[in-house]
This record gives structure tokens, C-alpha cells and sequence, in this order.
């Protein structure tokens, strides 16, 4: 935000019609959006949850934008892709079923 002040173009930009944003549509509000709510939902991991869980949370996040992206791009995942995620899965079931003991 400072650079839009203490720039040439940043206060060319302000004093313009629409200034800064100018080119903006409804639609451009959504990024916005789900970074603002991605940010959140990060923050209150990294709060509430153990690093266990935090790993966790990451990995399953990353399979989830694998899967929506292989899913909206229309292409298949590699049979290494596939493995991961089923490797993925076991191995939180066996953490979640048989946690290790503190000792």
C-alpha cells in the first residue's frame, strides 16, 4: 500500500477515474477471497493443531489441489500420483488408529 503513495505511477493511479481499481470486475473479488479465507483457515491450524496434525493438514491440502486440479484441467493422475495418494491415506488411517505412545 505505501508503494502506491510514495511512487509516480501509484499516485498517477489514484488520481485516475476508478483509480487503483480501475480494471476490477465482481469477479475479481474471488481470488481475494479465498487467499483472505486461506490465510484464516492457515492461521487457525497452525493455532489449534500439533505438527502432526499440521503435516497432515498440508499434505491432504496438496492432495486436494492435485485431485480439483487433474479433475478441472481433465487429465488422468500418473500411476505415481495415485500410489502417493493411496500411501497418503493408509498412513493417516494407521496414525489416527494406533497413535504412538508417550513415553
Amino acid at each position: 500500500i505505501i508503494s502506491i503513495f510514495a511512487t509516480k505511477n501509484g499516485r498517477k493511479a489514484l488520481r485516475e477515474e476508478g483509480g487503483i481499481f480501475k480494471h476490477w470486475t465482481p469477479m475479481s473479488i474471488i481470488p481475494v477471497v479465498v487467499r483472505a479465507l486461506g490465510g484464516v483457515l492457515t492461521a487457525l491450524v497452525h493455532k489449534y493443531a500439533g505438527a502432526t496434525r499440521k503435516g497432515y493438514a498440508l499434505i491432504a491440502g496438496l492432495i486436494m489441489t492435485g485431485l480439483t486440479q487433474s479433475f478441472l484441467e481433465g487429465e488422468r493422475l500418473s500411476s505415481d500420483e495415485l500410489l502417493a495418494v493411496v500411501f497418503v491415506i493408509l498412513s493417516s488411517y494407521l496414525h489416527l488408529s494406533y497413535p504412538p505412545i508417550a513415553v
